[in-house]
């Protein structure tokens, strides 16, 4: 299957819990995302709040969006008539958060917290950038006092085109690159500083779905 996902990144471990991973890996308040795009040579980088789009359900799951901007480096190669460096990005993020146990009860489903964040990324510049999207998918699973990532890619193609088959492997193989630093730096940012004596297990998921309402806390400060 071309569109399926690909796992580039399998049960890395965090050093923290969902919760805190969250906290310094994708919360509003974490420069983790801004400095993981510069340190790849991204400029302009700017990220928006979180703003909620669908409160507690059914399925205890609470779903928030942003979006990211930057310019990023061409690091594959075009065709010849093509002389870009460089692109702009838009990447649009959906996080949720997803805490029940068997009997559907938030409240004792902290060893079930899972984190799910779907990313669509466009390349704005880009030849035939109007043909496909990369999307990409993080998921943060708690087990015991820590959580483990999983990261998935795919490249979809929306219209027919003739460069296909190289666009979908050059961008795979420059996003299991990418994905594996990625997670990496997010395994040794969570290991240096959360120490052991502050991994949380038993927080509820109503605290963490608290946690990830970045609206709801920049409300309060308004």
């Amino acid at each position: 299957c071309k569109s399926c996902p690909v796992i580039v990144v399998e049960d890395v471990a965090l050093g923290g819990g969902v919760v805190e991973s969250y906290r310094l890996l994708l919360a509003q308040k974490s420069e983790f995302m801004s400095r993981f795009h510069k340190s790849r040579g991204s400029s302009n980088v700017r990220v928006s709040p979180w703003r909620l789009v669908g409160a507690q359900n059914i399925n205890n799951s609470t779903s928030f969006a942003r979006e990211i901007q930057y310019k990023s480096p061409i690091n594959t190669p075009l065709p010849s008539f093509v002389r870009l460096k460089d692109t702009r990005v838009r990447e649009t993020q959906s996080c949720e958060l997803i805490g029940s146990d068997d009997n559907g009860c938030a409240e004792s489903a902290a060893e079930n917290l899972v984190l799910v964040i779907d990313s669509r990324i466009s390349f704005l510049d880009i030849p035939f950038a109007t043909s496909f999207d990369v999307h990409v998918r993080y998921v943060l699973r708690q087990v015991e006092t820590q959580s483990e990532l999983t990261i998935s890619v795919g490249v979809n193609f929306t219209k027919s085109c003739m460069f296909e088959s190289k666009i979908r492997k050059d961008s795979l193989q420059q996003l299991h690159e990418t994905y594996s630093e990625w997670a990496k730096r997010a395994s040794a940012t969570t290991v240096t500083k959360i120490p052991k004596n502050q991994r949380t297990q038993n927080a509820s998921a109503v605290a963490a779905a608290e946690e990830v309402n970045v609206a709801a806390e920049e409300k309060k400060v308004k």
